[in-house]
């Protein structure tokens, strides 16, 4: 079994929700929020990727998470539940999910217990350049320079064959 972690801001979606202050309740992150593929929207090699995990039978093995240290959980969530991956939200598609302001050790703990999946047969996604969270955990990390996202999908397809 292997578990496919995704952050959030700037690797999944754009852009990042610290940038949407305009909106109102940015403060707290109350509603009404941002709106998906309106004030927020999935990079196109994102959904292809997420698509190809969530349907395609040679994945059916395959778990998917998300680890994000936002401060802006309500709306992260929110979001989770607007987009769509053909008939099934985001929310839907990913069960495990560890969104707060924390460290990434403590989400990969948290995930690693909810999942029994362990550390080494994780990969992990993020737009950070240097994650110094896995530093100690034997988790693969796959940089997501937005513009190569392509690079996911070659990075997926050799860690779960």
């Amino acid at each position: 079994m292997a578990l496919a972690i995704f952050d959030l801001d700037n690797t999944l979606w754009t852009p990042e929700l610290y940038q949407l202050r305009q909106l109102a309740g940015y403060q707290d992150a109350s509603g009404p929020g941002p709106v998906a593929d309106v004030d927020v929207r999935l990079f196109d090699d994102a959904r292809r990727v997420l698509v190809e995990l969530a349907h395609a039978g040679r994945w059916q093995h395959a778990q998917m998470a998300i680890a994000s240290r936002t401060n802006k959980g309500r709306w992260a969530r929110s979001l989770l539940q607007q987009f769509k991956i053909g008939r099934s939200t985001l929310h839907e598609l990913i069960p495990y999910k560890e969104i707060y302001s924390s460290s990434k050790t403590k989400h990969f703990a948290a995930l690693r217990a909810q999942t029994g999946v362990a550390y080494e047969d994780m990969l992990f996604f993020d737009d950070a350049k240097v994650c110094v969270c896995i530093q100690y955990n034997p988790i693969q990390y796959i940089h997501i320079r937005t513009h190569t996202q392509w690079i996911m999908r070659n990075d997926v397809n050799h860690f779960m064959i």
